[in-house]
């Protein structure tokens, strides 16, 4: 077993709103911290983990939240650590984060708890595309930023 000097601290749940457009600006406000932080780095292939001993920490978008709760960048971190804490709600709404850096909305809709019709009338006729945070980082959080202005007009 590998021993940190400092100890790891306690896993921290990140308080992430119970609204969805909200809980996206939150994201992608921690998100944009992440970007400037000299210890981590933003690879949407990884929630929450260092790569090699003393290296960066590389977060997605839900790593980011998960970063931002106040969680030791050593640590390795994923939504399922908090789905084991009995934490599901957590755990749904970092999954939403998951679902909607790949862009499928409907998904990230339905882990945050919106039911299914207010999801098909929400969705409807909103433009489904959204730039790889990969190729365009600013086009990506427009898009997502635009998305999160679409659910607000929702009540969402």
């Amino acid at each position: 077993m590998i021993e940190f000097d400092p100890p790891l601290g306690e896993l921290v749940a990140p308080n992430i709103s119970d609204t969805m457009s909200i809980a996206i600006r939150q994201a992608l406000d921690d998100l944009e911290k992440a970007e400037a932080c000299d210890n981590l780095r933003v690879n949407m292939e990884y929630w929450h983990s260092m790569r090699m001993e003393n290296g960066p920490c590389y977060v997605c978008l839900a790593g980011s939240v998960i970063s931002a709760a106040g969680n030791d960048a050593r640590r390795i971190i994923n939504p399922y650590d908090f789905f084991e804490d009995d934490n599901e709600i957590t755990f749904r709404k970092l999954l939403a984060f998951d679902f909607l850096r790949k862009g499928d909305y409907e998904k990230a809709m339905f882990s945050f708890g919106i039911p299914t019709p207010k999801i098909n009338e929400v969705l409807e006729g909103f433009p489904l595309e959204l730039s790889s945070y990969h190729i365009n980082p600013v086009q990506f959080k427009n898009d997502l930023r635009t998305f999160a202005d679409h659910l607000e007009r929702h009540g969402l």
